[in-house]
């Protein structure tokens, strides 16, 4: 949208405004936050706000040349991100609006600069804060030394307890042996009183079915006497 500049206006030592012939409140023609400016000055002021078609306030007081049918030029488009004024074909004295608008972009980098340098700031504060993690991290691993202490401890247990079994092991083994021991003894008796036994029922001088019987009893009392466990 191009400046609006219909019609004069009348300035005085004051923020206020009076136009002759104009629309200013008309279709919102000047808005609050319009650039005005009289025609060949340097000085650009800012529209705080608009009370009627002949009438609007500036942000400051005016400080131009004080005159009647002055003629002017307000500038109403601005960029979407950072309110830069825009200059447009067939806009008048548009290298001083150009001059304001480097102006702002200069105040605009400049303030973006020391948000930057806060942003240092955090970004430092949030590697402090990592130095605490890796602090924390640390006092994690020092723990995993003392499990790693308490599992050789278990292992050395465990060792004992292998030999202690390996002992018991041993053990059962001699046991083993000497019930061999007693049996290979039991197995002699026994082939003695056998023997005997034969010998005895050899000896008999009859042999009658009484004389077998008791032979007979008399082997199996040598077997009986051979066999600790019966």
């Amino acid at each position: 949208m191009a400046q609006y500049n219909t019609g004069v206006v009348n300035t005085s030592s004051s923020s206020d405004v009076h136009g002759i012939g104009t629309a200013w409140d008309t279709d919102s023609n000047v808005q609050a936050g319009d650039l005005f400016k009289i025609l060949d000055s340097d000085a650009i002021y800012t529209v705080a706000s608009v009370t009627g078609d002949s009438d609007l306030t500036l942000t400051a007081v005016y400080s131009g040349p004080l005159a009647s049918g002055l003629e002017y030029q307000v500038t109403r488009d601005f960029t979407p991100n950072y309110s830069i004024p825009e200059v447009h074909a067939g806009d008048v004295n548009w290298p001083s609006i150009v001059t304001q608008a480097l102006r702002d972009i200069d105040n605009v980098i400049s303030s973006n600069l020391t948000v930057t340098n806060s942003d240092l700031a955090s970004a430092k504060s949030d590697l402090i804060v990592d130095e605490s993690d890796i602090a924390s991290i640390k006092s994690d691993l020092v723990v995993t030394d003392s499990d790693l202490a308490s599992a050789k401890s278990d292992l050395i247990v465990a060792e004992s307890d292998l030999a202690s079994a390996k002992s018991d092991i041993i053990v059962s083994n001699s046991d083993i042996i000497a019930n061999r021991s007693d049996l290979t003894a039991v197995q002699s008796d026994m082939s003695n009183s056998i023997r005997d036994g034969i010998i005895a029922f050899n000896a008999m001088e009859t042999t009658t079915v009484s004389d077998v019987i008791v032979g007979l009893a008399e082997i199996l009392a040598a077997m009986s006497d051979a066999l600790p466990y019966v």
